[in-house]
C-alpha cells in the first residue's frame, strides 16, 4: 500500500511474469503485515536507484518472498530502508520478522540483496545469486549498510544469512559498520561463495556486537 496504508493481512503475489526494462521495480509492497511474494518471474528492472526486482519498503512485518526468479536487473531484492525518525525524514516503520528464501536470482549488475538504516530479524536463506559477467567491479551479493546513527539510521538486529549460493560479485557478503552500528546477533552459516576480481572478499563484517 502507498505511504500511511498499513495492510493486514498483506497482499499475496505469486506466480506472475513481470517483463519491467530499464523499470524502478518488478513488485513493491510497503507497510504489510504477512504479505506473501511467491513463485513470480521478473526480468529487467534496471534504474540506477535503491529499487530493486522485488521491493520491500519501509515496514514490512512478517513478509515472505520465496521461489521468484530475478533476471537481468541492477538490484535483486531490497528491503528495509528509512525507517528514520520523522525528525530526519523517515518513517519510523523498521522492517521485522521477514524470510527472504529460495530465490534465483541471476544476470545481476549491481547488488543481489540490499538494505539501509536497519531492520530486525530478517532470515535471508537458500537463494541463488549470479552476478552478469558484463557488470563493472564493485559488486557485492549482499550489501547491508546502516545509515549513520546521525540520519536515524539503526543496528540490523539478529540478520540471519543461511546457505546461500553467491557467485562471480567482487565481495560476497558485505555488512560494513557505521560509527557504532552494526550488526548484533549475526548468523553467517553455510553459504557458498566465490568472488571475481584481484581484490575479492568473500564474507566482510564488522560491529556484530554479539554472535549467536
Amino acid at each position: 500500500g502507498p505511504i500511511g496504508f498499513l495492510a493486514t493481512p498483506g497482499p499475496l503475489i505469486v506466480g506472475n511474469t513481470i517483463l519491467g526494462d530499464h523499470a524502478d521495480a518488478g513488485i513493491k509492497i510497503g507497510q504489510a503485515t504477512g504479505g506473501r511474494i511467491l513463485g513470480n518471474t521478473i526480468t529487467g528492472p534496471d534504474c540506477s536507484t535503491s529499487t530493486g526486482a522485488i521491493d520491500l519498503a519501509p515496514g514490512e512485518t512478517n513478509s515472505i518472498v520465496d521461489g521468484n526468479t530475478i533476471k537481468s536487473t541492477r538490484l535483486g531484492i531490497v528491503f528495509g530502508g528509512l525507517p528514520r525518525s520523522f525528525a530526519t525524514g523517515g518513517n519510523e516503520l523498521r522492517t521485522s520478522k521477514v524470510v527472504i528464501s529460495n530465490n534465483t536470482l541471476n544476470f545481476i549488475s549491481a547488488i543481489g540483496f540490499f538494505s539501509s538504516d536497519g531492520t530486525d530479524d530478517v532470515l535471508i536463506e537458500g537463494n541463488n545469486v549470479s552476478l552478469d559477467t558484463g557488470a563493472p567491479t564493485s559488486t557485492q551479493c549482499f550489501n547491508l549498510s546502516p545509515t549513520a546513527a546521525g540520519s536515524g539510521g539503526a543496528d540490523f538486529n539478529r540478520t540471519r544469512i543461511l546457505g546461500n549460493t553467491c557467485v562471480g560479485f567482487e565481495t560476497g557478503i558485505y555488512l560494513p559498520g557505521t560509527g557504532a552500528l552494526g550488526f548484533p546477533s549475526a548468523q553467517i552459516l553455510g553459504n557458498y561463495v566465490s568472488t571475481s576480481g584481484t581484490i575479492g572478499t568473500g564474507i566482510h563484517l564488522e560491529n556484530a556486537n554479539t554472535s549467536i
